[in-house]
């Protein structure tokens, strides 16, 4: 938090950046909308002064208001309070039944997913905790908006298997359920593989290897909670609201 609070005072370097960046510990994700903010203007720093300036230099001031409000909400995060435990007090099993959801959500910057502990309730509501969330940045890459957001659900399965195999001995997963909001997704992974070229039919395949087809459902963008960290405007505020610790 100092050398955020370094950052903010004075001149920006690439350096100084790369630092603060390195600090954030966040091995579950639950403020990645935050970080990836801060690792998308630096990749697009990064990629505009790549041959005009080193990495003791001053980034070009168009960016340093941008970075001054994204490290405040970094720096504010870290005041922030997140729940310890992942099962509720009322389900007193050894090993609860609970149901595994993940959203995928992929932009022209970045792609996302992110995972939900879900226990039914016996009024038939359930209680819904964010456990896990992953999100990459696009950088110098150009893709298409459908193929980021296939490349969100290829990562969505990757991480569903490694939560699953983590809580192995502490939950008894009986489903799990996919949603994105690509229509074009959920399209393409229901037709062969070998239909598509290399880089689209990999992941169709490494999909259809990893889940049921009759798990992935359609959300909409309003209500899928790894839309947020897609796009550079996070806040605490998105951090911690229902949408994106509950689902």
């Amino acid at each position: 938090e100092e050398n955020l609070e370094d950052a903010l005072k004075g001149r920006f370097s690439k350096k100084m950046l790369l630092s603060a960046v390195a600090q954030l510990y966040d091995p579950l994700g639950l403020v990645t909308p935050l970080v990836l903010n801060i690792r998308t203007v630096l990749s697009e720093v990064t990629q505009r002064t790549k041959e005009s300036h080193t990495e003791d230099d001053d980034i070009p001031q168009e960016y340093k208001e941008k970075l001054r409000w994204m490290l405040r909400e970094v720096i504010m995060a870290g005041k922030l309070k997140f729940p310890r435990t992942i099962i509720p007090s009322e389900v007193i099993e050894a090993r609860p039944k609970g149901i595994l959801v993940g959203f995928a959500d992929g932009s022209t910057l970045a792609y996302a997913a992110s995972a939900y502990l879900v226990f039914p309730k016996e009024d038939g509501g359930h209680n819904s905790n964010l456990i896990y969330s992953n999100a990459k940045i696009l950088g110098s890459r150009r893709f298409s908006v459908p193929r980021t957001e296939l490349l969100a659900a290829e990562l969505l399965v990757k991480m569903m298997v490694m939560l699953e195999d983590a809580m192995e001995d502490k939950v008894s997963i009986t489903n799990k359920v996919y949603l994105t909001d690509s229509e074009v997704v959920l399209k393409q992974i229901r037709l062969q593989a070998g239909l598509f070229d290399l880089f689209t039919g990999l992941r169709i395949d490494l999909i259809q290897s990893h889940t049921n087809l009759e798990d992935w459902y359609h959300v909409s963008s309003d209500d899928n909670p790894a839309d947020i960290p897609t796009r550079p405007t996070a806040t605490c505020e998105d951090v911690m609201s229902s949408k994106w610790l509950n689902s």
